[in-house]
């Protein structure tokens, strides 16, 4: 559960529509953007593959504390 103000690590999937696969490799073409009650900007940190072997397509990005201190926020993005 997240908590205002307090570090956390978001866990989103990645998929490639044209292979109808999960998208391994890509976390370098990612463009995201942390939107914090209605306001977007790019996170802090770079995502990262948690383990393309056992867990394709499985990317992670930890949202520092300043940027949890929301009542709302969304991770959005696109592959290149």
């Amino acid at each position: 559960m997240a908590t205002r103000g307090v570090e956390m690590t978001l866990t989103f999937t990645a998929w490639d529509a044209g292979a109808s696969a999960p998208k391994t490799g890509d976390s370098g073409n990612f463009t995201l953007r942390w939107v914090k009650d209605g306001t977007a900007s790019a996170p802090t940190n770079s995502a990262a593959e948690l383990d393309a072997t056992n867990c394709p397509g499985i990317y992670t990005l930890v949202i520092t504390s300043t940027e949890a201190d929301a009542n709302l926020g969304c991770l959005a993005g696109k592959s290149s």
